[in-house]
C-alpha cells in the first residue's frame, strides 16, 4: 500500500491489488444525488452484479478528481449489506468516502468507535458480549465487540471472555484485526505478555491491513512498545506512514493512495 501511494503506478490501481480481474463500477446501484453515488455490497461482491466470487477480501478503489482511495469493505457481515457512499464534492471537512454496515444492532456504535468514543459505542451496540460470542457466524461483528470491550473494561486480571478472544485471534487468520486484539489485551494485563504481545503484533501486521482504523491506532501503540526490537520497529514505521493515510473519521479503513505522493 505504501507503495502505491509513493509511487503512483501508470496501472490502474485495482488491477495492481487484485487477485483476479477488478469489477468496474461506472454507476451507482441506488439511483440518487449525481455527486454522492451510493452502492451496496454483499458477500458475493456488489449488490446485483454477475460475475466470479470475490475472495476473501474485498476493496472498493475509488477514483476521483485526481484522487484515488483503497476502501475496506467490511465483508462478509453475516446478511447483512454494505453501503458506500461517495462524495464527488470533495468537501474539505466531509470523507470523500464513507461506509456504513446495514446492521440495526451495530450500524449507529460503529461510528463511535471511529472517534474513540467507545463508552457511547458500547451503549449504543445491541449486546457487546454477544457480538464477540457470535465470532464463527460474523467474525468482523465479533471484532467490534472486542474492540469496545477492551476498551471500555479496565480490569487487568483475568475476564471470562479473554478465551474468546484467542478464538478469535485463532480462527480467522485472514483477519488482522483479531491478532491486535489479542496483543494489545496481552499488554494491557496486570503481568504483560510482552513476548506474547510481541509475536501477535508482528503477526497482525504480516496478516495484512485491519478491517479497522481504530486497529490500525491500536498497532502503532502496540508496536510502540518496543522501541529497541527491529522487527517491530520496522513494522511500526510502515504503520505509522500508513496511519497517515487513513482517513481517521472513518470507522473502517479508507486509505487516500495519492495523499503520500504529495
Amino acid at each position: 500500500m505504501l507503495a502505491l501511494a509513493e509511487n503512483p503506478p501508470d496501472r490502474p490501481v485495482a488491477q495492481l491489488i487484485a487477485r483476479g480481474e477488478p469489477r468496474a463500477l461506472l454507476a451507482p446501484d441506488v439511483r440518487g444525488d449525481t455527486v454522492t453515488p451510493l452502492y451496496h455490497f454483499g458477500p458475493d461482491g456488489p449488490v446485483g452484479a454477475h460475475g466470479e466470487p470475490p475472495g476473501t477480501r474485498q476493496f472498493l478503489v475509488v477514483e476521483a478528481a485526481g484522487s484515488v482511495r483503497l476502501v475496506t469493505l467490511p465483508l462478509p457481515w453475516g446478511t447483512s449489506e454494505v453501503e458506500v457512499l461517495v462524495n464527488l464534492r470533495q468537501s474539505p471537512t466531509g470523507s470523500a468516502a464513507s461506509v456504513a454496515v446495514r446492521d440495526p444492532a451495530v450500524g449507529a456504535g460503529l461510528a463511535y468507535m471511529a472517534q474513540g468514543a467507545l463508552d457511547m459505542a458500547a451503549q449504543l451496540f445491541t449486546d457487546v458480549e454477544a457480538m464477540l460470542y457470535s465470532k464463527f457466524q460474523n467474525p468482523l461483528a465479533a471484532a467490534a465487540g472486542a474492540y469496545v470491550l477492551i476498551g471500555t473494561d479496565h480490569s487487568r486480571d483475568e475476564t471470562y471472555w479473554d478465551p474468546w478472544l484467542e478464538r478469535l485471534a485463532d480462527s480467522f487468520r485472514w483477519l488482522s484485526d483479531g491478532a491486535i486484539l489479542r496483543a494489545v489485551r496481552l499488554l494491557r494485563r496486570a503481568s504483560p505478555d510482552r513476548e506474547g504481545a510481541r509475536k501477535g503484533l508482528i503477526e497482525a501486521f504480516d496478516r495484512g491491513i485491519p478491517f479497522y482504523t481504530l486497529g490500525l491506532v491500536w498497532l502503532v501503540e502496540g508496536l510502540s512498545a518496543f522501541p529497541d526490537d527491529s522487527e517491530c520497529v520496522e513494522r511500526l514505521d510502515q504503520a505509522r506512514r500508513l496511519s497517515w493515510l487513513a482517513d481517521m473519521r472513518e470507522p473502517f479503513l479508507i486509505l487516500d493512495l495519492r495523499q503520500g505522493s504529495a
